[in-house]
């Protein structure tokens, strides 16, 4: 026998929520096949059986959990699961079928509200129809975002607290120019086939820096300037709480690779279904993504983990004379980094900032487009 208890799945947590049990009561389940999923402020994780056996489950989901707490047992054999279930206290937890069919309606239905297939099996129901998933959808859209959202946002007042009171920032920010900027990103996208986006190029010039400025890649008292790849953790937002993935390797990664993983972030945050080891490595250098309609520019915190967070704001207009004293008008925004003043000077943080700068208006010169693709 051995015991099943909720690991310490990050550094901030002292509580988890068991959300469900992935693993009917009584089954037998292989070493590493998921068992359980657990929730944290950030991202929802899923428990693996540590060894091979028959799992007997002492906790019925959801239940708020602290680290270590004990919710299950895994037995070798079935003689010794009936002999403690027996001799231990277990509530009643109802088994599930193993399959179930979908009717088109319902399929649609679970795949427009993110339902996933661990949900529908506790319904309990061999067919599930549209109808049957009525409740369902009440607790993915009304319930867990709102309990989702108080506990994101404890969490990000704990880190807002901390920077404050650690770390001495400064703040500089410089004007990017972006006609021609998006005029590449439209070609790019033509030619990759993706939807290639401001936020998503900052991302990548931001990792290309990384190699001219390594101490802005690393936090204060690290003692070493980063080699090789860096990762850069990105901040999204999409109403059901703030999230911290990281793109990782993103100096090693094309655009149009930037592109796909940020959208599948999004995807994420609009579910709330981050994995754990989406947001624990926390990244080399932060960027934040503030570009609402009408924001000129951001000043982010320093993130304790970091060393600097790059902002962007939104994309505005103004216009301006040419050289014929002709009116034009023109498209732009603010560029800003956050940095901690213990590792970064004025003068290296304005040369960092001018390197994007000039790679996001000349972003052409170094984005892959066979000749006229921009065009």
């Amino acid at each position: 026998m051995h015991e099943i208890r909720v690991p310490r799945l990050n550094a901030n947590d002292t509580t988890y929520t068991l959300v469900e049990w992935l693993q009917h009561d009584g089954a037998y389940v292989e070493a590493g096949d998921p068992i359980a999923v657990v929730e944290t402020t950030k991202a929802t994780e899923e428990l693996e059986m540590a060894n091979a056996g028959f799992l007997l489950q002492r906790v019925s989901p959801p239940t708020d959990l602290p680290v270590n707490a004990l919710i299950g047992y895994g037995f070798d054999t079935a003689d010794e699961l009936a002999a403690g279930r027996s001799s231990t206290a277990v509530p009643a937890v109802p088994r599930v079928p193993e399959t179930f069919v979908l009717s088109d309606s319902a399929r649609e239905l679970a795949t427009t509200h993110g339902i996933s297939s661990s949900q529908l099996a506790r319904l309990g129901l061999r067919l599930i129809r549209a109808a049957d998933l009525d409740g369902l959808i009440t607790r993915v859209r009304d319930d867990e975002p709102e309990t989702s959202g108080r506990r994101h946002q404890q969490a990000v007042a704990e880190v807002v607290t901390r920077s404050h009171r650690e770390i001495p920032a400064a703040f500089t920010v410089t004007k990017v120019l972006l006609d021609r900027t998006v005029h590449a990103l439209r070609g790019f996208s033509r030619h990759a086939e993706v939807v290639a986006g401001i936020p998503e190029l900052v991302v990548a010039a931001v990792a290309r820096a990384g190699a001219a400025f390594p101490r802005l890649f690393a936090p204060f008292g690290s003692g070493t300037e980063p080699t090789g790849s860096k990762d850069v953790a990105v901040t999204i937002d999409m109403g059901t709480g703030l999230f911290l993935p990281v793109v990782k390797a993103a100096s090693d990664l094309g655009l149009g690779e930037i592109c796909e993983i940020m959208m599948d972030f999004r995807r994420k945050a609009l579910r709330s279904s981050f994995r754990a080891a989406d947001l624990s490595a926390g990244g080399d250098i932060a960027v934040s993504l503030t570009v609402e309609p009408d924001i000129v520019f951001t000043q982010p915190i320093v993130f304790p983990q970091h060393c600097c967070m790059v902002s962007i704001g939104a994309t505005l207009n103004e216009l301006r004379f040419d050289e014929n004293r002709q009116v034009h008008e023109r498209s732009y925004l603010y560029l800003g980094l956050s940095y901690d003043h213990r590792v970064v000077n004025g003068a290296e943080a304005t040369r960092f900032l001018s390197a994007v700068k000039a790679d996001l208006e000349d972003a052409e010169r170094w984005l892959p487009m066979p000749d006229g693709a921009a065009s």
